[in-house]
């Protein structure tokens, strides 16, 4: 038993089914890949056929892996969980990196997250793309989740069935990065939203329109008249006075008239005793 142990826990044997976990990885992807161009021509050949009889068709198949793939990426696609099957591969991956000894990685962590991606990426993508499945070969969430989804759709309601989905999808990013949480927070404060309307065209306007109505109220102040002032005496020096008389204009005077001399004085003379009239 030791021997037998010593077996599996020799570094060659672990990277040995590390790369065969490598080798399944690539080849059911290729699969899956080869579905989406060739699952509609190859979908009447293997649906409800049994696998005795589908090795017997060879090279029937239009599938890039051949039959083995035409039946795998048909059991994943369309009756298991559709394209979140892919998420078995990012696990199958991971283990087999870890085998071959490229990096540590922590399975549990990858095997938690690859099976909650599985299912509620199957749930979401049968919800979301609901009423497509009739006219196409490809079912997006699976029989797996179209079943789940018309159950949720019955108890929940489209809208219950959506915030359920938005929970959850939350709740798995939470868990599996760190950064989640920050974002959120930031998100649920609101504080994007006053960015927004503070960056919006017409908060950035908004500063123009005041000073334009402040010029304008200026120009205003300054056409309108003085206010009358009432009941008020305003007392004027005398000079005031005298300086508010009408001033008469001065006459002009030629200048041959400044030449000329002034007469002589008439002096009249009266008698002391003049006779009275009668």
């Amino acid at each position: 038993m030791a021997a037998f142990k010593a077996v599996f826990t020799q570094e060659r044997t672990t990277f040995v089914v590390g790369l065969v976990l490598w080798f399944i990885t690539l080849y059911v992807g290729l699969s899956l890949l080869s579905f989406f161009f060739t699952g509609a021509v190859d979908q009447s050949k293997i649906e409800h056929v049994p696998m005795g009889e589908l090795l017997a068709f060879r090279g029937a198949v239009e599938n890039w892996a051949g039959v083995q793939g035409a039946f795998l990426s048909e059991l994943l696609m369309n009756r298991w969980f559709g394209i979140s099957s892919l998420a078995m591969l990012y696990f199958l991956a991971s283990w087999g990196s870890y085998l071959m000894g490229m990096r540590q990685i922590p399975l549990l962590k990858r095997f938690l997250l690859s099976a909650s991606l599985l299912i509620w990426g199957s749930v979401t993508c049968a919800f979301l793309f609901l009423k497509g499945y009739e006219d196409t070969h490809l079912f997006l969430g699976g029989r797996h989740g179209y079943h789940i989804s018309e159950s949720c759709i019955t108890h929940l309601g489209i809208p219950g069935t959506l915030l359920m989905l938005l929970t959850t999808g939350l709740i798995i990013a939470v868990f599996s990065h760190k950064g989640t949480v920050p974002l959120l927070q930031r998100f649920f404060s609101f504080a994007w939203l006053k960015k927004m309307i503070k960056s919006s065209p017409k908060a950035a306007q908004a500063p123009v329109h005041e000073e334009e109505e402040l010029v304008v109220t200026d120009e205003t102040q300054s056409t309108q008249p003085a206010p009358a002032v009432k009941n008020q005496t305003i007392k004027q020096h005398p000079k005031e006075e005298v300086a508010d008389a009408p001033i008469e204009p001065e006459k002009e005077t030629s200048p041959s008239a400044d030449i000329e001399e002034d007469p002589a004085p008439v002096v009249q003379t009266r008698l002391p005793y003049e006779p009275e009239e009668e």
